[in-house]
């Protein structure tokens, strides 16, 4: 049985999610629950991945959009590039999401409401940035937006990104005819996988940016980060997520995250990772 927005509560949509849906490869919804979707951006201090930004900066102020990778949601694609690899290692099954059920049945109610009532959920998201920029205003920062957390969605082709021309939005995508500087204040990095290396050497050659994950088959404790990847300078990715403040042209290094160490195993044999020793 599909998801799906079966009610109004003040103007925002109720989600009906039915007993047995798969939430991640870890839960299943025991009971029917209807939940209504009231906010869409996270803040950077509340997420794993976007919170490393705060900490190392103060010019930018991170916030996300959570939705289901992939299909998760039971509503479409959301990551219509990913590998099987990419769906079997993706980071919605680790960190916090490995723990709390209530994160996953959080970001599959938004999934169905942008699937279903997109108007609705453009125009919740503008008014939230609209909230979110009085504030950057008054405090002297600059919203660092990035709308694909754990999916792959074409937000340039929304209108959004153009409304709001003094936030800055990054991503990263597989699909390598989003790369690069998708508007001004738009950049996304291409993302490396087991199936994409044609299109990630031709990335690297036309001067974008290419995520690659590496792992090490001595376990999660023993990777590290080259120097050079196919002969690109390989830069570090884990200490901050603000990908358009990169140089160009070259290889953003990411270190294998999984929650268990049986799940880095599986990850480093599927060739989704480089695998350093």
């Amino acid at each position: 049985m599909k998801p799906a927005v079966i009610n109004w509560d003040n103007g925002k949509p109720v989600v009906h999610l039915p007993k047995g849906i798969k939430l991640s490869n870890k839960f299943t919804l025991e009971q029917s629950r209807d939940v209504t979707v009231r906010t869409l951006l996270v803040d950077g201090d509340q997420n794993t991945k976007l919170s490393k930004s705060n900490k190392a900066q103060t010019k930018y102020r991170t916030f996300g959009i959570s939705l289901a990778p992939h299909k998760q949601s039971g509503l479409g694609n959301m990551c219509a590039f990913a590998s099987p690899s990419c769906v079997d290692a993706c980071l919605d099954n680790s960190g916090m999401r490995s723990v709390w059920e209530s994160i996953h049945i959080g970001k599959i109610a938004r999934t169905v409401a942008y699937q279903t009532e997109r108007q609705w959920f453009l125009d919740r998201l503008a008014q939230e940035l609209t909230n979110k920029q009085r504030a950057a205003d008054a405090n002297n920062y600059t919203i660092a937006m990035r709308p694909n957390i754990l999916s792959d969605a074409p937000w340039e082709t929304t209108g959004i990104v153009d409304s709001f021309p003094r936030v800055q939005w990054y991503d990263y995508t597989k699909n390598p005819k989003r790369a690069g500087q998708l508007r001004p204040n738009y950049w996304v990095t291409f993302s490396r996988s087991e199936t994409n290396q044609r299109a990630t050497m031709q990335t690297l050659r036309n001067g974008n940016n290419v995520a690659v994950v590496f792992a090490s088959s001595l376990g999660r404790r023993f990777t590290y980060l080259p120097e050079t990847y196919k002969g690109f300078d390989v830069i570090n990715g884990d200490e901050t997520d603000l990908r358009f403040l990169d140089r160009r042209g070259v290889v953003v290094g990411l270190k294998l995250k999984t929650a268990t160490n049986r799940e880095y195993a599986a990850a480093s044999a599927s060739g989704f990772p480089v695998m350093v020793n």
